[in-house]
């Protein structure tokens, strides 16, 4: 094999396989440099310039110590650190006055490409080839990720897939929305399901009609025109369990207001709706989850405070968020802002949409940072993309990080502390209005 192709296989092999290829490298410098060395050595018993000769021999020992033992495959960049600081060493060794007029002219059999050359010619072409390689191949590597980059992987990583809740989100063309679910049971069930609504939607008609009419509070009329609609729509069969909590709670409290018959019969109906979500396997997996849920009242104080604060921002943000996104988070809330008096599933249930809101917004999030510019990514904080600009991201991450000790005892998770920090401690800050 010619000194070219030599060199054209070791180029190939620092594309294909460079750890085997710094081995080699390795081995042969170690033994390029104990060749110097017994060379130097020879020489100093003859040479005027023992000193220089001794300095020699003192770079070529530390080469081989550098050099000795094994490389671990794992650690290819320490590998090639100490190759380069042997590089290093053998120019020192080039430059040495002894070296260059007692020891590179010295003729000595290259076993590398089985013939003889001259030892400066062996010492020149082990450091070009040596460092041409490990050029090459770092030059062929992709760019390294920058911080917020990697956040941005740690994030996507972190972030689950939405959960079966009362509220889902997607984002369509940039602006977030809430993504309605069809009100799914079992085939043999789905007769008795769609009669059963029919009667609720006939009754609920029939009293908003009647308390429409009698001129009762307006509070009252609105929400049994609510849960008419809901159930007219055949989706979010979570939502709608969860409203009928709230609808009984409604009911009882204008009781004594009602004739007794029309507080039976609003009873009945609100009783009505509570059979018919039973009949949705999401509404029973939801309800058994919240069951199982733990959480004190300070818990429930801190998420009823953080989801109004968060709803107020989302409002505001009406060129991003589809204004039925803050109206449905905030008619969750508020059926937990008494925490004494909250029930297990509604506390579940604005928990869990919190939730769903932050991992769409954070799902984002490595979308937001390609589009970032350079300077961006380093802490500039203008031309950023348009949901970072306008701060929409930055709410969910303080909510999620403020959120995330109660949360995590509701839902038994801490993702959200976790990834919400990443990015508040990466991202671009959004520029004040």
């Amino acid at each position: 094999m010619t000194s070219n192709a030599g060199s054209r296989h070791k180029l190939l092999m620092a594309i294909n396989n460079p750890q085997t290829w710094s081995r080699i490298a390795r081995s042969n410098l170690r033994q390029l440099a104990n060749l110097v060395g017994n060379e130097a050595l020879k020489s100093m018993a003859r040479s005027p310039s023992a000193g220089e000769a001794r300095q020699v021999k003192a770079l070529t020992e530390a080469i081989a110590r550098r050099l000795d033992g094994p490389q671990f495959s794992s650690d290819l960049n320490a590998s090639f650190d100490e190759l380069l600081l042997s590089v290093d060493d053998f120019e020192s060794t080039l430059l040495n006055m002894h070296f260059q007029s007692s020891l590179q002219s010295a003729v000595i059999k290259d076993g590398t490409v089985k013939k003889s050359r001259r030892l400066g010619d062996m010492v020149f072409s082990a450091n070009n080839d040596t460092r041409k390689y490990i050029i090459d191949y770092l030059d062929s590597l992709p760019p390294s990720l920058t911080p917020v980059e990697m956040a941005a992987n740690e994030v996507a990583e972190l972030v689950p897939d939405q959960k079966t809740g009362p509220l889902r989100f997607k984002l369509t063309a940039g602006i977030v929305q809430v993504e309605h679910q069809a009100a799914v049971t079992r085939k043999q069930d789905q007769q008795n399901v769609d009669a059963a609504r029919g009667e609720l939607v006939a009754a609920g008609r029939v009293a908003e009609q009647y308390l429409s009419s009698a001129n009762f509070d307006i509070r009252l009329v609105e929400e049994v025109r609510s849960m008419v609609k809901r159930l007219e729509s055949d989706q979010d069969i979570i939502a709608l369990g969860v409203s009928a909590i709230s609808f009984q709670q409604i009911v009882e409290a204008f009781a004594n207001e009602l004739p007794d018959f029309w507080s039976a019969k609003l009873q009945g109906f609100s009783l009505g709706l509570s059979m018919y979500v039973a009949q949705f396997p999401d509404w029973m997996r939801f309800a058994e989850n919240a069951a199982d849920a733990e959480f004190s009242p300070d818990d429930i104080k801190s998420l009823y405070i953080a989801g109004c604060k968060l709803t107020e921002e989302l409002r505001k943000q009406d060129k991003l968020v589809d204004p039925e996104v803050p109206r449905s988070l905030a008619f969750l809330l508020e059926s937990i802002n008494q925490p004494r008096r909250a029930a297990k599933r509604t506390v579940y249930a604005a928990v869990r949409s919190i939730e769903n809101l932050v991992s769409v917004l954070f799902k984002g999030f490595g979308t937001i940072v390609s589009g970032i510019p350079e300077g961006g990514k380093k802490g500039v904080s203008s031309a950023t993309a348009v949901v970072v600009g306008t701060g929409l991201l930055f709410v969910a991450a303080t909510t999620a990080v403020y959120i995330d000790p109660a949360a995590g005892r509701v839902l038994r998770t801490s993702w959200m502390g976790k990834a919400g920090k990443l990015i508040l401690e990466h991202l671009p800050k959004p520029d004040a209005d």
